[in-house]
């Protein structure tokens, strides 16, 4: 493997020297900012973000019902049991979930 490499080490210089190259000349001129190419996957247009909080609206919902039909198993199985033995039975069980990005 080393010396394919060694053996190649010009061909492999020429593709990695330029995309320094381009890569310099991208990112330092100055009227391109890193938004440009970071903007946060958001879209620059206001439709775009109009989609985006709607598909955000959709996922929200999902984990929503998706906890809830969960925690209603829960209740129902807990039901099951004496009431001193409910909250030891629902403790590792019901845990919160982070649905913010």
């Amino acid at each position: 493997m080393f010396g394919t490499i060694r053996k190649h080490s010009q061909a492999l210089w020429i593709p990695i020297i330029i995309v320094i190259i381009v890569s310099f000349v991208i990112f330092f001129t100055p009227s391109v900012g890193m938004e440009d190419f970071f903007g946060g996957g958001q879209g620059q247009s206001s439709e775009a973000q109009d989609e985006f909080n709607e598909a955000q609206t959709m996922v929200l919902l999902d984990i929503s019902m998706q906890n809830s039909f969960r925690n209603q198993m829960l209740f129902q199985q807990a039901q099951q049991f004496p009431e001193q033995f409910r909250a030891q039975f629902l403790q590792g069980r019901i845990r919160p979930v982070e649905i913010t990005g």
